[in-house]
């Protein structure tokens, strides 16, 4: 029915080989993955600084919150006619939008994060081989420590992985 010739996105060493010729396999099934310990490693990065960026944005909004509610007082001191100056108002005000602009920052800089966490997560992902429908492994051409490269437009290579969708089998004879 189909047949798949199959290589990784990007080249690198077989690092694991998670089946056998002739094993079914379902689609989406993990079949061979490259050497991507280093893109891991950035993946965990990436979170571990999602985090810190979190508990900076919490820290950097709780101040504005606080700085929000400094001007708030004091704007309603100088309405009653207290002693506050006009300046001391300007100031509270002031500093308040600026913590409050850098609360924004910081929560603008989570999302920054999070899509940089994406972008290494699909960069691991092209190093992963996976069956893109069901059938059965016909052929492998790596192994474990070997390198592999996608095959480039034009010229032709072994495919890592030949897959093939047997369930409708049919013979042809003249």
């Amino acid at each position: 029915c189909r047949r798949a010739f199959l290589a990784p996105a990007t080249g690198g060493q077989v690092a694991q080989l998670f089946v056998k010729e002739g094993e079914q396999v379902k689609q989406g099934q993990l079949l061979l993955e490259v050497w991507n310990a280093d893109l891991k490693e950035r993946v965990g990065l990436k979170q571990a600084e999602i985090h810190a960026n979190q508990a900076a944005a919490e820290q950097t909004c709780q101040l504005g919150a606080n700085a929000q509610r400094d001007a708030n007082r004091i704007s309603r001191l100088y309405k009653d006619k207290s002693y506050v100056s006009e300046e001391m108002v300007d100031a509270k005000v002031s500093m308040a939008k600026s913590q409050l602009s850098g609360c924004k920052a910081a929560k603008d800089k989570i999302v920054v994060s999070e899509r940089s966490l994406a972008a290494e997560q699909a960069a691991v992902e092209r190093t992963l081989l996976r069956a893109p429908f069901a059938g059965t492994v016909a052929e492998i051409n790596a192994e474990l420590g070997e390198y592999v490269t996608p095959s480039p437009p034009g010229i032709p290579t072994l495919p890592a992985i030949d897959l093939m969708d047997i369930s409708c089998l049919y013979v042809s004879a003249p």
